[in-house]
């Protein structure tokens, strides 16, 4: 921590902050917690550590019965 700054934790969000001093105060009214600096992760292992969830395949696009031209007949039948 330096002196200008100082880390906050959301719990509803588990996310941290680096927030400037002068603000603690009104951070700490919307939910935040002061606490230590986060854990650090290790970037080159991390997407290890659980595999991802399979992205599920689009749905097969419908296909349409293609448009047929009104026969003459019934045109005919129309006009009578």
């Amino acid at each position: 921590m330096t002196d200008t700054h100082a880390w906050l934790y959301h719990p509803p969000t588990k996310g941290y902050w680096q927030c400037p001093v002068d603000a603690v105060d009104i951070w700490k009214a919307r939910g935040w917690e002061p606490c230590d600096a986060p854990p650090e992760v290790d970037t080159t292992t991390a997407h290890r550590s659980a595999p991802a969830a399979p992205v599920p395949a689009a749905p097969a696009a419908k296909k349409d019965k293609p448009v047929t031209p009104a026969k003459a007949e019934n045109e005919e039948k129309i006009d009578g």
